[in-house]
């Protein structure tokens, strides 16, 4: 598991955590559910708010099967002045 304390507005997820071989497929999830839409290698969040903060994986998908990446905890602190 890996935790990240964003102060940045742009957070970008890799699925440098999965290996895949042939055209996998790709689904994130937040806190165990999928995110809608979210089907590419990379994740982006943008404008980033304290609703996103969570536990991030991807799911990779192929012929020979299914596999999940570690998990990520985005923890979303305020913004220092």
């Amino acid at each position: 598991m890996t935790t990240m304390l964003l102060r940045l507005s742009v957070l970008i997820f890799t699925s440098a955590g999965v290996a895949a071989t042939g055209s996998p497929t790709f689904q994130w999830r937040k806190d165990g559910a999928p995110l809608s839409g979210a089907t590419a290698a990379t994740l982006t969040l943008s404008a980033v708010t304290f609703a996103q903060a969570g536990t991030y994986a991807v799911v990779a998908t192929n012929a020979a099967g299914t596999a999940t990446s570690t998990t990520a905890t985005l923890t979303v602190d305020a913004a220092v002045v």
